[in-house]
């Protein structure tokens, strides 16, 4: 079975019936796999080593799902169309990689980084995007959940967002109100968030002035703050 680059050249070669074993033989033998043509590959369950190096590869329309692949480096990778269903991406970098179109159910990509990724028409509802960075991708056509959308990373944020966003994860907690009024005063925070973002306790004080807009509206804000195409 032979693994090849995008440009035709030779990766490796390997006496196996798959390339899903051909590709596990490969990196373990310390075989770089950038910018590798695994277009369409059955690559399903495959377990690669922690950091592989796949950035820049195109893996269009193959099958990963159930893949090991935690921390792998998919940097400019071409996953068009595939297949990512309860695949383990935690802390995979995804930067500037085409997703567009890929089935993502049920994935894990918590602490993943996707800065500038193309997710546009992708299917990410039921993923687990626990502290994922998504700052300037492109979730177009995308479907998901927006309380799903919440529980990425988003840092810093605008005096207002920040409001509301503290204001939301108040109301999902028993006495949270009290508790956030405690919190701004000097106290402990809340025991859990709906939203994943950097507190501030000086603005805590708008959300009493600020109106209450709809969950939709929220994401849409926070969305073009950090750029996010949606």
């Amino acid at each position: 079975m032979d693994i090849r680059r995008i440009d035709g050249t030779l990766i490796g070669t390997c006496d196996v019936p798959t390339i899903s074993l051909a590709l596990q033989i490969a990196m373990k033998n310390g075989t770089d796999l950038h910018c590798a043509d695994l277009s369409g590959a059955n690559l399903s369950r495959v377990k690669l080593p922690i950091r592989s190096n796949l950035s820049g590869a195109d893996l269009s329309d193959a099958d990963l799902s159930g893949a090991q692949l935690c921390f792998a480096n998919f940097s400019g990778a071409k996953l068009a169309g595939t297949c990512l269903c309860k695949a383990n991406l935690s802390g995979a970098n995804f930067r500037k990689a085409c997703l567009a179109g890929a089935c993502l159910y049920g994935a894990d990509l918590s602490m993943a980084y996707c800065f500038e990724a193309n997710f546009s028409r992708s299917y990410l509802s039921g993923a687990h995007l626990y502290k994922m960075d998504l700052s300037g991708a492109d979730l177009s056509d995308a479907r998901y959940d927006v309380p799903q959308m919440l529980k990425a990373d988003w840092g810093d944020v605008e005096p207002e967002i920040c409001a509301h966003l503290m204001r939301l994860n108040a109301s999902a907690v028993p006495n949270g109100f009290s508790m956030m009024d405690n919190w701004a005063a000097g106290g402990v925070s809340l025991p859990a968030r709906i939203a994943v973002f950097q507190e501030r306790r000086e603005h805590w004080g708008l959300v009493k002035s600020l109106p209450q807009i709809s969950l939709w509206e929220l994401w849409e804000r926070l969305a073009a703050s950090k750029e996010v195409k949606i």
